[in-house]
């Protein structure tokens, strides 16, 4: 089902009922509704997240180790063996409790919801995932206001193979993640989420540490609010489905519409076989490898902070044969020890603020396009080296500068950049030694010579819209 074009933001919310729903909705910048058009429809699934119900229709599961209680409306949907808790139809299932070395599984073949609220629930296992949805519809995950839960799996998994959960939260079936609670969840073997279908999360504080992925939505991921703070071995939030045969809705992509976000990832920090989209929120990259990839990558908004030992923001794997980075608003900052932007396509900026702190190696650069780079709105600030430069296109909206520098700049120091009538137009202390700055803004004045001070000292001149040739 394709995104009708005005209707992206309108979620759908059910009132008059008891319950929990989910954080207000973000606001969406209309080029993400664009961008989002084509994608596998996300809406029916968030939808679910405002949703409210009634208490005296819940099902109350009490954990304990050997003696775990089930009471409430839909007692027959709940099957204790031991410390396996099997829930085996649609309804709503309030869980608390402890089980030391246990398991809840999901396992309906109802058509219809399965809610699972999490109210100071703990859940470990010892031989497998501690969450493992294995047959349902759709599940939805409501982490409880006020409440603490963790979800533990084991080092290694009594059940392997083709298709056996091998995560600490594993899903076959669409999931959501709603309400305003804490949920911990460590992946001691594989993954921390797993959802091989469609994921969305919206509200919790959710904190997830893993042996390889912290985050994976094989047909999507979609984080509309919420805080998260994800440390993983591998990827932090990973969509990977194949592309869709043609005609067929988007599959494989990334969408942050909100929330507060924080990242450590030995991999990707956030990596999508199709497209990464960023609408809103807060966004910090503490440690990667690569910060953002994706075949096409599309910033509206928020407030992004990138740490990276190789490209800050990666376009790369071109499934959609429309390669490419495109920024039109939000505040990023990038420090890379590879390209800042990499585009491998088109690499347009329309709007926002940006600032690079590029790698040092003349064998990377502070932006890098296959075609040429549109500055056409906005700031940018890119400090790298002068041996891969890339020009600005001629024929970009707007103007720009490039300063080649007559020596390195350390780490430290503090640039600013004049224009011709001596007014300062822009300042930055570096973070790394820089040969090279390029930088553009609106309304810069369109004649003489402008001149780059590093701690008060001429380090460069550039006039408007001069290519410059590289220098190694």
């Amino acid at each position: 089902m394709k995104l009708a074009a005005l209707a992206l933001a309108a979620l759908l919310s059910v009132s008059g009922a008891a319950g929990m729903p989910a954080a207000a909705n973000p606001v969406i910048p209309a080029e993400v509704t664009t961008a989002l058009a084509d994608n596998l429809d996300y809406r029916p699934l968030a939808n679910i997240a405002n949703q409210t119900w009634q208490n005296n229709l819940e099902t109350r599961i009490s954990l304990r180790n050997n003696a775990t209680a089930v009471t409430g409306a839909a007692t027959n949907g709940v099957r204790v063996s031991g410390n396996t808790i099997s829930i085996t139809a649609p309804g709503i299932y309030r869980i608390s409790g402890t089980l030391a070395n246990g398991q809840l599984v999901v396992n309906s073949n109802r058509a219809g919801l399965v809610r699972l609220i999490l109210d100071n629930a703990n859940v470990t296992s010892r031989n497998g995932s501690a969450l493992a949805i294995t047959n349902a519809e759709t599940v939805a995950l409501v982490i409880a206001s006020g409440s603490t839960n963790s979800l533990v799996d084991a080092q290694t998994y009594a059940v392997t193979g083709s298709g056996a959960p091998n995560s600490t939260l594993d899903s076959t079936a669409d999931l959501v993640i709603s309400g305003t609670g804490r949920l911990n969840i460590t992946g001691n073997a594989n993954r921390g989420i797993n959802a091989r279908a469609g994921l969305v999360i919206n509200g919790p504080r959710l904190q997830v540490t893993a042996a390889d992925d912290a985050i994976r939505g094989q047909n999507y991921v979609v984080i509309v609010g919420g805080n998260l703070n994800l440390t993983a071995a591998d990827d932090g939030i990973v969509s990977n489905a194949d592309l869709a045969a043609d005609g067929a809705p988007t599959q494989g992509y990334v969408a942050i519409l909100n929330g507060n976000i924080t990242i450590s990832a030995a991999d990707d920090a956030i990596t999508a076989e199709t497209e990464v989209i960023v609408a809103n929120g807060q966004l910090d990259i503490t440690r990667s490898y690569e910060g953002i990839e994706g075949s096409n990558i599309l910033i509206a908004g928020g407030v992004i902070d990138i740490k990276s030992e190789d490209d800050g923001i990666n376009a790369a794997h071109d499934v959609l044969r429309r390669l490419g980075i495109t920024i039109s608003g939000g505040t990023i900052t990038i420090d890379a020890e590879g390209d800042g932007l990499d585009a491998n396509g088109v690499l347009q900026q329309t709007g926002g603020s940006v600032v690079i702190h590029g790698s040092t190696s003349n064998r990377q650069s502070s932006m890098d396009a296959n075609r040429p780079i549109m500055l056409d709105g906005g700031t940018l600030f890119a400090l790298g080296s002068a041996g891969m430069i890339d020009n600005p296109s001629a024929d970009s909206a707007q103007d720009w500068l490039i300063f080649v520098l007559d020596r390195t700049v350390p780490a430290g120091s503090q640039l600013e950049i004049r224009d011709p009538n001596g007014r300062r137009v822009a300042a930055l202390t570096s973070e790394k030694g820089a040969t090279a700055v390029t930088y553009s803004a609106p309304r810069l004045p369109r004649s003489g010579t402008y001149t780059l001070t590093a701690n008060r000292q001429v380090v460069g001149s550039a006039t408007l819209n001069q290519p410059v040739q590289r220098r190694r």
